[in-house]
């Protein structure tokens, strides 16, 4: 196999493993009841942007919160919404709405993190202590 056709066979097994999460999320019934609550809400897909978001959180203080605690999080900010599920996407939306959906949005993992899209907090839910 020549280096041409080795770089398109890798492309291609790229691709299916992308529609192959898209498929899993479809049927996770808690992540997909999150979305159509939490709308409006962006996926962040772009890898350099996930780099520095996880760079953000490993340096973040993270004030942890139980589950029935409801975190402070400012009704107009944005923020990121990181499960601890490594196939989860990460997604940002608007604090009020996060806020209005809580047991949506917090019962998709057993952990979930909330950053400010200004990287100014971060919060942590933990479903168990």
């Amino acid at each position: 196999m020549d280096p041409e056709q080795r770089a398109r066979l890798e492309e291609l097994k790229k691709q299916n493993e992308v529609k192959l999460k898209e498929k899993e999320l479809m049927h996770n019934a808690l992540y997909q009841e999150c979305v159509a609550a939490v709308k409006p809400f962006r996926i962040i897909k772009d890898e350099n942007e996930m780099q520095k978001i996880y760079h953000a959180l490993s340096l973040s203080e993270i004030k942890m919160y139980e589950y029935n605690e409801k975190a402070d999080l400012c009704d107009e900010e944005q923020y990121l919404i990181i499960w601890d599920g490594a196939d989860l996407p990460v997604l940002e939306s608007l604090g009020k709405t996060i806020k209005e959906n809580w047991d949506d949005v917090t019962a998709v993992s057993f952990e979930t993190y909330f950053i400010s899209t200004s990287f100014g907090t971060a919060v942590g839910i933990k479903h168990f202590g």
